[in-house]
């Protein structure tokens, strides 16, 4: 009788409520967008990275070819997934692009956002359809997106510090 009185005074009780997600604790003394902080933050049990893949791809490859960026992109990824055991979703615009196909990968899934969605939308909506007990660290430079996913409660890693780390 207590929990139906107070959902009818103030709302559903907190067993209905959704949970929300909980930021990964990064340990005192450590910078929070440091190298060392995505070190902590990627090797966090269970996480999940999801990367804004052209962000990190631009970024780290200007010079090169669009493909050829995306491939090193891909590269890296493996390379922090296998080092430290993550699971890495990498996340490029659009499937018309040329060659925008999504190679098959041991360690890390690859996806393009479908036509006239663009692949930010697709972090944002990935973030929130994760269990809010999973942790979750976005990989990128875009203000408005790490707005956003910092709000539902993951953590965020510029793409300069996951770039870095995927070339020590």
């Amino acid at each position: 009788l207590l929990a139906e009185a107070l959902a009818a005074t103030h709302g559903p009780a907190a067993s209905v409520r959704r949970r929300r997600r909980k930021p990964i604790a990064v340990p005192g003394g450590v910078y929070g967008n440091s190298e060392a902080a995505g070190e902590h933050l990627l090797r966090t049990p269970d996480v999940v990275v999801l990367v804004d893949g052209y962000n990190v791809a631009k970024l780290g490859w200007p010079s090169l070819q669009l493909d050829q960026q995306r491939a090193r992109c891909i590269e890296a990824a493996e390379n922090l997934a296998r080092r430290w055991g993550p699971l890495i979703h990498v996340v490029f615009d659009g499937t018309t692009v040329v060659g925008a196909a999504a190679p098959g990968r041991r360690m890390v899934r690859v996806s393009f956002s479908p036509e006239g969605v663009i692949a930010d939308d697709v972090l944002r909506a990935e973030v929130a359809a994760l269990d809010p007990d999973q942790p979750v660290v976005v990989v990128t430079n875009d203000q408005a997106v790490i707005a956003d996913v910092r709000a539902a409660g993951a953590n965020v890693l510029s793409s300069d510090v996951f770039l870095a780390l995927a070339r020590r």
